[in-house]
């Protein structure tokens, strides 16, 4: 594990240009060779109850969704969306064609426990482009949760792993905080707690029971960490990366950088948790196109370094899965695989009915005349598929640097 840590820091050190990455993890033979998958959270926090406001005349979709207001006419992107499209410019490049599965988590249905797939069927969105897509449609239509929390989504990635047949495997994760609980519930809690110090003030209420609605809070999110790291401990043993991308406020991101991005947790075979901050990004970058880069170049150093550490660890991991799969075929061991993907929500059910995936979302729930996409010109295409031809992959513009150059 020593030997692990130092070649990874060593790489970290020797490869600090985006150009150095790149072809580190061509070496590396990983274009379009990974499994990636995404993880966005649709619950409802701090500033998922604000943002009411309407944009000028076009207005915005789903108000009251904060985070995940987005914009009629694609007009202003909202984080999550600017990151998937960061990611179609990354990690598209090194995905295997054709799949990449995207799972919702945190909504009202499932909550912290279970997650749910963005396509029902067992099918997977084919490229960025669908995911964005398809994002935009569910995060109209879905209900939003009071709390959330990851584990579910590492448990759901390590069946993905063993049914891939042990491959390399990259997870994404886009939400606010690792878990969380609405604001609506602590104000609930804390009214609970308001009319216990008045019913103690009159003798009616005994010290214990107050102190219990206080710390009741803190024990909740002590097991929710408690999930989190038993995640990661498990999922260590396995070729899986874990990149979670922090949005919003940003309030809580340094005690989650501290708590499971530096170290590593008792039977932890690796640091298989890299977290980036992309509201840092947000600040220190205004233009999204700029910002991109250094966002794209964070995300390719963290899956280059863990790549590292498992290829090292790669022969252990194998056979331990091996056993375990040994184990459970003469019935030693309970079944590995666990129940936390659940189906399409009820509600995003319904509204499926009109979801077609070649057509505009941007009216085609309202107007179904809307021409299919595959036949519009390319000068008339809509916003959704401007935004994608102008995201270029990194590779495509370094090899054009190096062309110029060349010339």
């Amino acid at each position: 594990d020593s030997s692990c840590r130092s070649r990874g820091s060593h790489w970290m050190g020797s490869s600090e240009t985006l150009r150095g990455v790149l072809e580190a993890l061509d070496r590396m033979g990983l274009k379009h060779m990974c499994h990636v998958s995404l993880g966005i959270s649709f619950a409802e926090t701090g500033e998922g109850r604000a943002s009411t406001k309407p944009l000028g005349k076009v207005g915005r979709l789903g108000l009251g969704r904060g985070l995940h207001t987005i914009h009629r006419k694609c007009k202003r992107l909202t984080p999550y969306e600017e990151v998937i499209v960061s990611l179609s410019r990354s990690l598209a490049t090194l995905a295997r064609p054709g799949a990449i599965p995207t799972f919702g988590f945190g909504d009202a249905e499932g909550g912290d426990a279970t997650v749910f797939p963005f396509l029902r069927r067992g099918r997977f969105c084919a490229d960025f482009d669908e995911v964005h897509r398809r994002y935009r449609f569910v995060s109209q239509n879905v209900e939003m949760g009071k709390r959330s929390c990851i584990a579910p989504l590492i448990y759901n990635a390590i069946d993905q792993v063993r049914a891939e047949g042990f491959q390399y495997h990259i997870l994404v994760i886009v939400a606010e905080a690792p878990y969380s609980r609405s604001e609506e519930e602590d104000e609930a809690s804390s009214s609970r707690s308001g009319a216990f110090w008045r019913r103690r003030s009159l003798g009616e209420m005994s010290s214990g029971a107050v102190t219990d609605r206080f710390i009741e809070k803190r024990e909740e999110e002590a097991q929710w960490a408690n999930q989190v790291e038993k995640a990661l401990v498990e999922a260590s043993h396995y070729p899986l990366s874990i990149l979670f991308v922090g949005v919003g406020e940003g309030k809580h991101f340094q005690s989650v950088e501290e708590k499971f991005a530096h170290g590593r947790f008792p039977g932890q075979w690796f640091n298989n948790f890299g977290f980036v901050s992309y509201s840092y990004f947000q600040s220190a970058v205004k233009n999204f196109d700029k910002r991109q880069i250094p966002f794209v170049h964070h995300i390719l150093r963290l899956v280059a370094l863990h790549f590292t550490s498992i290829q090292m660890l790669y022969p252990d991991m194998l056979q331990q899965h091996q056993r375990k799969c040994l184990s459970s075929r003469s019935g030693d061991a309970a079944d590995m695989a666990r129940a936390v993907l659940s189906e399409l929500p009820k509600k995003l059910q319904d509204a499926d009915k009109t979801y077609k995936k070649k057509w505009s979302p941007l009216s085609a729930h309202i107007n179904k005349s809307v021409t299919r996409i595959g036949e519009i010109a390319p000068s008339r295409e809509d916003a959704l598929s401007r935004i994608h031809s102008s995201a270029q992959s990194v590779w495509e513009s370094c090899e054009e640097g190096e062309e110029r150059a060349e010339e």
